[in-house]
């Protein structure tokens, strides 16, 4: 089991909202953040952080409301 995700430095407002209409994840990083994710990950919803393998954790911010949806 799993779920899709999209992760850029940004997002329109309106294909943001959307991806949460159509079960996607849209996690907004910064340039740095692209190049140490670009290994396969580990994504964990609950404490919205994502897990690259065999490196540290990151941390992005999704509302509690965006969380539950």
């Amino acid at each position: 089991m799993g779920f899709k995700c999209v992760i850029s430095t940004s997002f329109a407002d309106i294909f943001y909202n959307n991806c949460f209409k159509n079960g996607i994840l849209p996690i907004k990083v910064t340039e740095e953040e692209v190049t140490y994710i670009r290994k396969p990950s580990d994504l964990s919803l609950p404490s919205a952080s994502a897990y690259p393998l065999s490196l540290s954790p990151f941390y992005f911010y999704l509302s509690i409301l965006k969380r539950e949806r």
